[in-house]
């Protein structure tokens, strides 16, 4: 077995290969096993009831095939060679199976595969890694018997997810041997450091380099800053190994050391291979900031604290690079540790308002005020830390008991924000607290909706605060001033809680595994939270709130709260889930869901009045074009990727279907009361959609025909285009120029800045770059005329 660290959630099985898991959450489980020799193997549905021991569970793991070979020509200083193997991607038609979460999950699921391709691409993933021995030979196990897959080498860099390809990729289908891997240099960069006052060489600096620009995947992971290392260089020279540029983009070089304004070169135009040599690189002296960190009473030093010099930073800004390293700000003499005697030196960028923070494992967190650096001399800065002081946070229900596993979430001006889980008795305790004011709240869920929106609070710059220095508010927020060694104490009152059991059935039957989210509110006014529900629960984070209905069609949620709620019951065979407005009251629940039988029935053809077989054929609710703009949740979506929220639908997506090949096609369990719009699609044909229209309660309207048009195409080359990940999104235009509504916008994702949007109907078209993360700049666009049965083209 494999000696890595085992999960909290996993368990090694023993001999005999029986495993025993604890501490379930109720509800839904998934089960996936993974051995070095097999492929992973997997049980999805199972059920686990509150108090219940779930025996006998089989997982069942196939023989696994190998592929062995060797790295040739590696210089004998290279080191942190790992060996890749990445299954080869599905056809198209593979790709295309109906998908239970809908319209919005199809979109998600087609990103999803672009993504996993480019970052196969880019060295990031694969199915099976492995180290490169010391002799150059490697050993792929457990991949899948003749399946296909792509074999390449990547060695490590300076950070988590910096990973270069260095060799060709090969395409082999396990079992294979022999497999020869052919080690690639790539760029070798030189340049020399000095004073510029004195022209005396500056040995000991931080180094960042950084590859801008490009497509695809390598324009996304250039976004994510590399950490500058401190290293000595003899006499100021500076050797830059290992560097492997792709297609359009630029080397970015920055150079800092301790007592020196920084030196950027930024937008390199770089060779993919061989030598640059940039000359002499100058650095300016500036001022430095001088600390000293000692105990309250300012008398004993305090060693170790690691002390960091920070911008203040504008709320908003840009969301994947603050996900993906923040500011980059984590070199370059920006930070630093104290010695034995409570000191260190850090450079301040001249001209500029910095703050200073200051963490140790035994005293509070500190930020200091605003600092202005101006004019040429050292600054010196005392900072006095306090031990810190206590809060112990106690969760009761109503009727005074305490609760267990219940989580706290804590806010402060100093430190962030941070979250704890109540033990046994119902208490949490946070210590180290700054002395001043700390809110408190109970958190819904594990990772749910609320905490999708205080991301986007945090990323968006909405409501609710998150900035530095500001607390949040609301009235769900209990206050506490903290002093230094002392415990304060919070009790925080968990709502009565409701349970709900209930049964589901479709013409009296009972209805097996029927999956029933609970989504919070009636939904008059939050679209956007359910978009963020309905995340919340794709990232596994809204567990305990959704089950699936047994044998009997029987379903039981506890814990929630009471109010005017929704139950959305999703059906295998169904077009639609099913909305169920429901009240709860504290206490026991009791709900009878009966589906409906509301469809729809029609015919697809193609241009010429044929019938059309294998169209894909989807309902989706019609949403209003302005509902959830005020939403977090849904600015935080349409600020990463704009289009993203049309795309989803809120979450009201339909499944779609495959006409016959008599072209009719049938949509079953539709939701009634609500505006629809029914959408054809078929390769190289323009898609149509109907016009809006409502159903009663178990009505079946048949006789709906979707005509498919001729199509056109249009190639977009994206020469131009930034970091990033970009998309090409295309809208038809009305007479007036303006999008039509009721044509839905055609988006594809571009590899190596080319991309083909296909199945356009006849007419004019404005085609833009989306990019992500979104550079705050107006989206470039350009407008084609679409004619049937040719191909235009637009270079950005």
């Amino acid at each position: 077995m494999s000696s890595a660290p085992v999960p909290d959630d996993a368990v090694y099985p023993d001999a005999n290969g029986r495993f025993e898991l604890g501490h379930a959450i109720p509800g839904e489980l998934s089960l996936r096993a993974r051995h070095p020799d097999h492929p992973s193997g997997r049980r999805e549905g199972l059920q686990v009831a509150a108090g219940a021991v779930l025996e006998d569970v089989v997982i069942t793991l196939e023989a696994g095939a190998t592929i062995t070979g060797r790295m040739l020509e590696v210089p004998a200083t290279v080191t942190g060679l790992r060996v890749l193997a990445g299954a080869m991607t599905a056809p198209a038609a593979a790709r295309a199976e109906p998908n239970p979460m809908g319209g919005g999950a199809e979109f998600f699921g087609g990103m999803m595969n672009d993504f996993a391709e480019m970052a196969g691409d880019s060295g990031m993933l694969g199915e099976r890694t492995v180290d490169v021995a010391a002799d150059g030979t490697f050993a792929l196990r457990g991949l899948r018997p003749g399946r296909g897959y792509r074999v390449w080498a990547v060695q490590q860099g300076r950070s988590m997810v910096e990973l270069a390809v260095c060799s060709p990729r090969l395409e082999v289908t396990p079992p294979v041997a022999d497999v020869e891997l052919r080690y690639d240099a790539g760029l070798r960069v030189t340049f020399v450091v000095q004073d510029a006052r004195t022209g005396r060489p500056i040995e000991t600096m931080w180094i960042e380099d950084r590859l801008r620009g490009g497509s695809g995947m390598d324009a996304m992971m250039a976004m994510a800053p590399r950490p500058a290392r401190s290293r000595t260089f003899p006499d100021g020279r500076v050797e830059l190994l290992g560097l492997r540029p792709k297609a359009k983009q630029t080397l970015t070089i920055g150079v800092s050391a301790l007592g020196y304004a920084k030196v950027s070169r930024a937008d390199l135009v770089v060779p993919e291979r061989g030598e640059l040599d940039l000359g002499v690189l100058q650095l300016e002296p500036a001022p430095v900031l001088r600390v000293l960190v000692t105990t309250v009473d300012g008398r004993t030093p305090v060693r170790d604290a690691n002390v960091r010099v920070r911008a203040p930073q504008a709320r908003g800004g840009n969301p994947f690079e603050q996900m993906m390293g923040g500011r980059g700000d984590d070199g370059g003499g920006l930070n630093a540790r104290t010695g034995d005697d409570g000191r260190c030196v850090l450079n301040v960028p001249p001209g500029s308002e910095v703050r200073v923070t200051v963490e140790h494992r035994e005293f509070a967190s500190f930020r200091s005020e605003a600092v202005t650096v101006q004019g040429a001399a050292d600054l010196e800065l005392p900072v006095a830390l306090h031990r810190g002081g206590k809060v112990a946070v106690a969760v009761v229900d109503a009727a005074g008991k305490p609760v267990a596993q219940a989580r706290v979430e804590h806010a402060a001006a100093v430190g962030g924000r941070d979250n704890r889980t109540t033990a046994a008795d119902g208490t949490a305790t946070f210590e180290r607290l700054a002395p001043g004011e700390h809110r408190f709240r109970l958190a819904v869920g594990r990772g749910g909706g609320r905490d999708f929106a205080a991301m986007a609070e945090q990323f968006g710059g909405g409501g609710g605060g998150g900035a530095a220095g500001e607390l949040p508010t609301g009235p769900e927020w209990q206050s506490v001033v903290v002093a230094d060694e002392a415990t304060a104490r919070v009790e925080l009152k968990q709502a009565p809680a409701a349970t709900l059991r209930g049964v589901v059935r479709d013409q009296n039957q009972p209805v097996a595994g029927a999956s029933i989210r609970f989504v919070d509110g009636d939904g008059s006014d939050d679209r956007g939270g359910e978009v963020g529900q309905m995340m919340a629960e794709f990232g596994g984070g809204n567990r305990g709130r959704s089950v699936r209905s047994g044998d009997d069609g029987s379903f039981e949620l506890k814990n929630l709260p009471a109010g005017n709620h929704r139950l959305r019951i999703t059906v295998s065979g169904r077009a639609m889930p099913t909305v169920v407005p429901i009240g709860l009251g504290f206490g026991d629940n009791v709900v009878e869901v009966v589906l409906e039988r509301t469809s729809v029935r029609g015919v697809v053809r193609g241009p010429d009045g044929a019938p059309v077989a294998g169209a894909s054929i989807a309902v989706s609710v019609v949403r209003p074009p302005t509902a959830g703009s005020d939403d977090p949740m849904s600015s935080a979506i349409e600020g990463m990727m704009p289009g993203g929220l049309e795309m989803l639908g809120g979450g009201g997506g339909g499944r779609s279907v495959k006409s016959g090949d008599d072209g009719t096609f049938e949509l079953v369990g539709v939701q009634a009361g609500v505006p629809l719009r029914v959408r054809a699609s078929s390769k190289g044909l323009a898609a149509a959609g109907s016009e809006s229209f409502q159903l009663a309660p178990n009505e079946a309207r048949d006789g709906l025909v979707l005509q498919l048009g001729a199509a056109g195409k249009i190639d977009v080359t994206a020469g131009s285009a930034g970091g990033g990940l970009v998309s090409a999104r295309a809208r038809r235009l009305d007479a007036s120029g303006q999008p039509e509504a009721a044509t839905a916008p055609v988006m594809q994702v571009l590899r190596r800045g080319r991309g083909t949007l296909d199945g356009l109907q006849p007419g004019r078209w404005r085609v833009e770059l989306v990019q992500l993360p979104p550079t705050g700049a107006a989206a470039e666009s350009r407008e084609v005329e679409v004619v049937a049965g040719q191909t235009a083209a637009i270079v950005f």
